[in-house]
């Protein structure tokens, strides 16, 4: 069973925003990379039920899915001071796993789409 199999809905939709992040960075695809990694921020703004009072439920499955990815080497959670598995403050793009990440999404590399257009 590969990672294919294994990966949830969110965990798909996570990936594919790290992606398109990645992808639409202004050094893509260049030989000269910057050493800026790509970060999904978690903010009350862009995920208001992480932060909700009264109900944790979305909260604690998102940390749950994210640690999954986490153990599969395909992201890097980083937690707020003091709140280490309680509140994410962002996750990152293993970038040395991208080969892996689009394949288990079924997706092709943006550059791979110019080259064949080309």
């Amino acid at each position: 069973m590969g990672i294919t199999d294994r990966l949830s809905d969110m965990q798909r939709k996570e990936l594919n925003k790290l992606l398109d992040k990645y992808e639409n960075r202004k050094d893509y695809g260049k030989e000269e990379k910057s050493p800026r990694r790509t970060f999904l921020h978690i903010t009350k703004k862009s995920y208001p039920d992480y932060y909700h009072i009264s109900d944790s439920k979305f909260r604690l499955d998102y940390n749950a899915e994210m640690e999954e990815l986490s153990k599969l080497g395909l992201i890097e959670l980083i937690w707020e001071k003091f709140q280490e598995g309680e509140f994410l403050e962002k996750i990152t793009l293993n970038e040395d796993k991208l080969a892996e990440i689009y394949e288990a999404l079924g997706r092709k590399p943006k550059i791979n789409i110019y080259q064949e257009m080309k």
